[in-house]
């Protein structure tokens, strides 16, 4: 029985079901109110101070029920409209014991707020803290670093500021005030500073090699405006056991060029440089390719080995050429341990496919990430380079792929892909199904399928008769007839998802009893869903979808039985309407198609359907309102490749 289950799963089923089905849940049963209350209460948000008012008077209906549930509380956030008093902020300490994770937003930091003068131990289970300080007061940044002498339990900072450039009283750390931190934070494992740097003055840098290192950090991110690259030289000293580290300067300052060759001297008197450094996410906006190059001149003496890696270029330089060196140098760094890379590409040169010819260098890359920005990529010469990945990722920009050599087309061993804000061909599905044949899981969002013209067919034939996907995710898809159609209005909203009942390879066996050459439907599995375009404000266009019943598919299989032969034009003149009495004549197929289908489908059939031809489909999830979506993704992340 369901109220036996153990308290475990109730609670793993909880974290599934909205605020509204937890509450029906608590009151199920007596077994049922414990796991179900605590998910409820499991996050509390303050987005007012009247919420702060209310919540903080003990004598208010508001204020009793959290005295009651803020036991439950393990996410705290308190909003930018809020701005507690000394009071308050010790009422919600009593109130809110157990939260692990607090985050503040333009949070006005009041050291007696955290102090321990009345609580003995406040939020002695705060584990978590994003704070966004506020730059207004001149002395922030010293009182940030007293206000953590009390929440020396945490284990992850994300300390974020303004960048005023100009502004004397913005948020700057130097490298005593992050020792300080980790003097008073020894627990610290993870540490992400949105802030600013400061220059290093000659004082500081003298000190760098006594720097004390903080050994449990494993993650650090740093995001800054300016960059001085003699901080790499500080945080490899400091951080010797890094396994991810984000580098995100977004600027350069014009003093700073002169400052490359000093730092890579600096690294050249280090025992080591993040000896255990595995992740690496880098996104630079300097306006030369000294700035980027520089920071695998720093790190080759070291041999780093690097399993992930992303690289973003925030200029245009002539990225082509940038990356390319950066590949390059990279891959002399470690060409035989990368695993993952991620590239984002915004140049619209037609030299951008020179950039694959360096992966084949790489025999452990299993997933490619590549973000295109108004790029053209053809799959078959990326696919061609790049030989070697299981999973492929691409966002943005165009590709298109033809099937034009099938005897010498090389198999590629793709078992995940992943399309998002595409404008594809028809004809790379085809491409894609014959030369992946161990293609399982598909993810399209976003995305635009074109093929065919208007004057030859309404109807729209994907062939991906060799593939047999464990899970399809269509999100936001439209297809046309023609690239050039623009707008909504011209999509084709009826979608068909068709595969045998029972699949079989006619090169190795034939049943007698099933004729493969007759796509009936007694042989074929189709799915029929009708695809619906709103439009929403702000310039946003909303895509609903239905999975039709077996009447009114029924209906539609036979309307569109002619048009599957020969053009529309044929059967029905050129005109793309259907005359007021079509529903009701009689055809020479012997069928019509009865009133009973929904006005906005009949509009449609004019325009035509769309047939995507599989092999086999084991599970498809198709919009945003899919449930199951979040299902695939854990399937898909959690599969093993071969």
């Amino acid at each position: 029985m369901a109220f036996e289950l153990p308290i475990e799963i109730l609670s793993k089923v909880a974290e599934f079901l909205s605020p509204k089905d937890k509450s029906r849940c608590i009151a199920v049963c007596k077994s049922w109110y414990t796991p179900f209350n605590m998910a409820l209460w499991n996050y509390t948000t303050i987005f007012n101070q009247k919420k702060l008012k209310a919540m903080c008077d003990i004598n208010s209906i508001e204020g009793s029920t959290y005295q009651k549930n803020g036991q439950y509380v393990r996410h705290l956030y308190l909003d930018r409209h809020t701005d507690a008093s000394n009071h308050q902020l010790r009422v919600l300490q009593q109130l809110f014991q157990n939260i692990n994770r607090l985050d503040i937003s333009y949070f006005h930091l009041r050291k007696a707020g955290f102090s321990q003068t009345e609580y003995s131990n406040p939020w002695k289970a705060l584990s978590e803290l994003e704070i966004y300080l506020d730059f207004s007061e001149e002395n922030i940044t010293r009182g940030f670093l007293d206000v953590l002498s009390d929440l020396s339990r945490l284990k992850r900072l994300v300390c974020s500021s303004h960048f005023q450039e100009l502004d004397t009283w913005a948020v700057k750390f130097g490298p005593k005030d992050i020792d300080t931190l980790h003097t008073k934070l020894p627990r610290l494992t993870h540490l992400s500073l949105h802030t600013e740097l400061r220059i290093l003055s000659e004082k500081e840098l003298e000190t760098i090699n006594n720097t004390i290192p903080a050994a449990n950090i494993t993650k650090l991110v740093v995001t800054c405006k300016v960059m001085d690259y003699r901080w790499l030289c500080y945080f490899a000293r400091k951080y010797p056991k890094v396994e991810t580290l984000r580098w995100n300067p977004n600027e350069e300052d014009e003093n700073q060029r002169n400052k490359y060759n000093e730092a890579v001297l600096m690294f050249e008197s280090l025992p080591y440089a993040f000896p255990r450094l595995k992740r690496l996410k880098i996104s630079q906006g300097v306006e030369n390719e000294q700035g980027y190059l520089v920071i695998w001149e720093l790190l080759r003496p070291f041999g780093t080995h690097i399993n992930h890696l992303s690289y973003k270029l925030a200029h245009s330089l002539d990225e082509v050429k940038v990356l390319s060196k950066i590949l390059k140098s990279f891959t002399l760094l470690c060409f035989s341990t990368l695993e993952t890379l991620c590239l984002r590409i915004t140049s619209h040169s037609e030299k951008t496919s020179n950039l694959f010819d360096s992966f084949n260098c790489y025999p452990s890359l299993t997933d490619l990430k590549i973000q295109l920005y108004g790029t053209y990529v053809a799959l078959d010469i990326l696919l061609d380079r790049c030989a070697v990945p299981k999973r492929l990722k691409i966002q943005g920009g165009e590709m298109s792929g033809t099937l034009k050599d099938s005897v010498n087309v090389a198999p590629h061993g793709l078992r995940i892909i992943e399309f998002t804000n595409m404008k594809l061909d028809s004809a790379t599905f085809q491409y894609i199904s014959y030369r992946c044949r161990n293609l399982n899981y598909m993810k399209l969002d976003k995305i635009c399928i074109y093929g065919g013209s208007a004057g030859k067919s309404n109807n729209l034939f994907i062939d991906m008769a060799h593939t047999h996907f464990k899970a399809l995710i269509l999100n936001r898809i439209s297809f046309r007839l023609s690239y050039n159609y623009d707008g909504f209005k011209d999509s084709i909203n009826l979608l068909v998802l068709s595969y045998p009942l029972e699949y079989f390879d006619p090169n190795i066996s034939k049943p007698a009893n099933i004729d493969i050459s007759n796509k009936t439907q007694h042989t074929i599995k189709s799915i029929w869903i009708h695809l619906s375009w709103s439009y929403t404000y702000p310039w946003r266009w909303k895509q609903d979808f239905r999975i039709l019943g077996k009447k009114d598919a029924d209906q539609i299989h036979q309307f569109f039985y002619p048009f599957d032969f020969k053009p529309f034009s044929k059967v029905y003149g050129n005109n793309r309407q259907l005359p007021d009495d079509y529903l009701y004549q009689d055809h020479s197929t012997n069928f019509s198609v009865k009133s009973h289908l929904d006005n906005k489908i009949r509009e449609d059939l004019c325009r035509g359907h769309t047939s995507l031809d599989f092999r086999q489909i084991d599970k498809y999830s198709i919009g945003i309102k899919a449930n199951d979506t979040k299902y695939f993704r854990g399937d898909i992340k959690c599969l093993v490749l071969d």
